[in-house]
């Protein structure tokens, strides 16, 4: 099993939004949380190979749910993720600490 956790900062059309992500790899599956919005997003999805990552989730705001897809690569310590909702795009940039 892989334990992985990023501090992030995800771009949103309100500006830079700070946040953790946090997942276990074991046999190729994905899960984990999305912190981000003071708020804990399960996640989950089949990992693939080269340092590539994808994973689906929700986010949870104050007023509505957010469906995403996720999809990124992770490089050494630094994570780079483009999470795709229905209406936007956010990108997502992340260390591991």
């Amino acid at each position: 099993m892989i334990d992985k956790r990023f501090a992030i900062e995800m771009q949103t059309i309100l500006g830079k939004k700070t946040g953790e992500l946090y997942f276990n790899e074991e046999n190729g599956i994905i899960n984990g949380f999305f912190d981000i919005l003071h708020r804990n997003n399960l996640i989950h999805r089949e990992s693939k190979e080269n340092g590539e990552i994808e994973f689906t989730g929700e986010i949870t705001t104050l007023i509505r749910k957010i469906p995403f897809y996720a999809e990124g690569k992770i490089s050494g310590r630094k994570i780079n993720l483009i999470l795709k909702s229905e209406n936007d795009n956010f990108s997502v940039i992340g260390t591991e600490v």
